[in-house]
């Protein structure tokens, strides 16, 4: 259900559920009556933003007055974009619809969003009365929903609609109107030189893959209109980055918070051309709330021109107290709100089976993983595609190596086992991501922290494990999030707790479907698909195709494996029942393999973890200290290290009783081998990042990076045979090499800086220690 407000113009729109539109166009009095006759909630969010810093509530039902509608369409499925083909430039439409993109029907969002063009996309003039100036937006719609295509079609639309009235004014002011020729030269050279000097949109973003997704999507929508794009983020260098900015068009312009914010400070380039910003786009903003941003947007939005000049759509899955405080201070009073989200729908999707198990002991832990990945190879023997969620980087490199070294457990022993986290290089994590992204067939884990929990495009993730509680309640529905994202593809969700953490589901998880599935259950459920597989093979069958012919590139280790031949048969090898029966075997056996130093390092980066959430999980101090060298030694029949008291002072405990709670922004301690010393790290450090292929300008680096920043290092690299933002550089060309092909970019982030050290961070558990 959605809603779309427009208080002073008296034009009220109600759509709820896909089978019905109705559209009502009142004056402007019935349209307060019909505001006034709304529910708290959304009275608030559509009358004035005076009225955000009060409290909605949850109730947002819909106007039910058949004298107030002019129109009931049909009913059926969504709206196919031919409804809006003519609010849009030709072009555009042709991206959408023929290539690249080659889409059909709009999401909902799309359709509450871009149903306003042309209107939208109208620029601001001075005599505009109240009905023209509503353009700014707040859009409440869930992650991959399309939102990116709903706020990038607005913003080129009144790019194209700026271009023209600048080329108009060329023209008139020329004299020459009426000769063809020289209008056209004329009005191309003088949109050319404002598109250089001129931001139209700009586009912030939480985290670098974010950025880099949108950057691609804005690269492949603009492509018939000659557009540049340009991504600033961190990990590579700034003066390439202002290098590509010095050289080209700045018609779109999509960065992190951070760096978008150093490059204000320290390029006056930068600062000049953002002075005639048509569109702000805030995407993911409760993200970039949650994350520390609300300061550097402040800054931002203070080099801008102001409302309601400067059209601004802010993007949110949620409408906190939060949002509407940036609301109300980054969009014109009389914005409009769009609803995508029903009342009714669960916070997670709801066709997504939701499970949790809260492990006898530790001993459990890693066998029932395994089982768990060995029960989603034997439903989809086809493809199996996991990600497997680890509330630290240090527990994410162990569980990398618990699962490569218990291998033999799988059905599937050459399962590949892929990482990623932010202690691995730019160049890692991008060529990690985009083979992970690009998996299509065999069985595939992504161990990860929680860099790869929002916005990151991977298609057809058949299962999210998550081992430990997220941080957030929040954080759990976007994990979950990365699974049933494909057309065939239900998914399905498991939360894998220990003793002490199951505090977690009651009291943060009581909203969300999910169900209490034991160890005993998953094991005999386990056994049983084995016997069915050993009773009948070819109904378990695979079929592989051989690569194709052609160079490969020997960078990795595992690229040195041989090839696989093409093959159709039984997904899995003979005796399988027998081969399950002796996973709690095979892992204490993988688990001996596993030196004591991860343990130890992941020990210490769970009681820095625990110790800011304990709320989560309702416990006493003593009860982290207990649980977790319960775990190493039930687990990984390791001692835990003993924790120094200065080690437990530093994180909010001693000698396992509470101490007086510490900030967790800013400098952080890092565990070392048990001692209370620490290292000094970034905020931009502990953020998620991400990329796709190499191309554009020289910065453009793989597929994933990290979230905003300010400072970066150099890790780019460009290839114009294949612009575009990410992406695997391994076959990259130099700098100067083959032009032409399709655009892309990516993005990086390595902060060295102090001034990011001193601000206070996201408490996500990533980079912590």
């Amino acid at each position: 259900m959605y809603k779309t407000l427009r208080t002073s113009s008296g034009l009220l729109r109600l759509v709820s559920g896909s089978a019905s539109r109705r559209y009502a166009r009142l004056s402007s009095v019935a349209a307060r009556k019909a505001v006034a006759g709304l529910t708290p909630a959304v009275r608030r969010l559509a009358s004035s933003s005076a009225a955000l810093a009060q409290k909605p509530t949850q109730d947002e039902d819909a106007i039910e007055d058949p004298d107030m509608v002019e129109e009931d369409l049909t009913e059926g499925g969504r709206t196919p974009f031919a409804a809006v083909e003519e609010a849009m430039h030709p072009l555009t439409y042709k991206a959408i619809t023929q290539t690249p993109f080659k889409h059909v029907d709009m999401s909902p969002v799309q359709d509450a969003v871009l149903s306003l063009l042309p209107q939208l996309a109208e620029p601001h003039k001075d005599t505009d009365n109240a009905e023209q100036r509503q353009r700014d937006l707040l859009v409440r719609a869930k992650t991959g929903t399309g939102k990116t295509l709903a706020f990038l079609v607005p913003a080129i639309e009144a790019r194209l609609k700026t271009l023209q009235a600048v080329g108009d004014a060329a023209v008139a002011a020329s004299g020459l109107k009426g000769d063809a020729r020289a209008e056209k030269q004329i009005r191309e050279k003088a949109e050319y030189a404002f598109a250089r000097a001129n931001v139209g949109t700009m586009i912030i973003s939480p985290t670098r893959e974010l950025a880099t997704q949108i950057a691609n999507a804005a690269l492949k929508l603009s492509k018939h209109h000659g557009f540049n794009v340009q991504l600033f983020v961190g990990g590579e260098s700034k003066s390439m980055q202002m290098r590509d900015w010095s050289r080209g068009r700045k018609d779109i312009f999509v960065g992190t918070p951070g760096r978008i914010q150093d490059m204000i400070e320290s390029v006056g380039q930068v600062k000049d051309a953002l002075s005639k910003v048509n569109t702000l786009v805030l995407d993911e903003a409760d993200t970039l709330l949650d994350m520390g941003f609300r300061n550097d947007i402040e800054n931002i939005t203070g080099y801008l021109p102001p409302t309601p000049v400067r059209q601004t759509l802010l993007f949110s899955a949620t409408v906190s107290p939060a949002i509407r405080q940036i609301a109300q201070t980054t969009l014109d009073e009389n914005f409009g709100y769009i609803n995508c989200i029903a009342e009714d729908d669960s916070p997670v999707h709801a066709h997504i089976p939701q499970h949790f198990t809260t492990l006898p002991s530790g001993a459990d832990q890693v066998p029932h993983i395994m089982r768990l990945i060995a029960q989603d190879q034997l439903l989809h023997p086809e493809f199996s595609k996991i990600i497997l969620f680890c509330n630290t980087t240090k527990n994410t490199q162990l569980f990398t190596e618990v699962l490569r070294s218990c291998r033999t457990a799988f059905p599937d022993t050459r399962t590949d086992v892929l990482e990623i986290h932010s202690k691995k290089s730019q160049d890692q994590r991008a060529r990690v991501s985009d083979q992970f992204r690009h998996k299509t067939s065999g069985c595939t884990v992504l161990v990860t922290s929680d860099v790869s929990a929002r916005g990151i495009d991977y298609p057809d993730v058949t299962r999210v494990i998550q081992v430990g509680i997220p941080a957030t309640a929040t954080q759990y529905i976007h994990r979950v999030g990365r699974t049933g994202r494909g057309k065939n593809t239900e998914g399905r969700g498991d939360l894998v707790l220990l003793p002490f953490e199951t505090g977690f589901v009651k009291h943060s998880l009581a909203e969300v479907p999910i169900k209490n599935t034991t160890v005993d259950d998953v094991r005999d459920e386990v056994n049983a698909l084995a016997d069915q597989y050993d009773a009948n093979p070819s109904a378990f069958s695979r079929t592989t195709a051989a690569p194709a012919p052609g160079p490969r590139d020997y960078t990795r280790r595992d690229d040195r494996r041989p090839m696989r031949p093409a093959y159709t048969g039984p997904a899995f090898g003979k005796n399988l029942r027998e081969r399950m029966d002796s996973v709690d075997a095979a892992c204490e056996k993988g688990i001996a393999n596993v030196s004591p130093t991860p343990v130890e390092e992941a020990c210490g980066a769970m009681m820095g973890f625990y110790a800011g959430h304990r709320a989560e999980i309702r416990c006493r101090a003593s009860d982290v200290v207990d649980g977790v060298k319960e775990w190493a030694r039930t687990a990984f029949q390791t001692e835990a290290p003993r924790f120094s008291p200065q080690f437990l002072a530093r994180i909010g405990l001693k000698d396992g009783v509470e101490a007086t709670p510490r900030s967790f922004g800013g400098r952080r301690p890092s565990f070392s081998g048990g001692m209370g010393r620490g290292e000094w790290t970034s905020r931009d450090s502990r953020r998620p990042s991400f990329g796709s292929d190499s191309g554009a300008p020289r910065w453009a680096s793989r597929s994933d990076g990290d979230a905003g920043d300010r400072k970066g290092g150099r890790s780019g690299g460009y290839d114009r045979s294949a612009r575009s933002y990410g992406g695997d550089r391994s076959a990259a060309r130099p700098y100067g090499g083959e032009r032409g092909g399709e655009r892309s970019y990516s993005g990086g982030e390595r902060s060295n800086s102090r001034r990011e050290s001193r601000k206070p961070a996201a408490d996500n558990g990533d980079d912590f220690w």
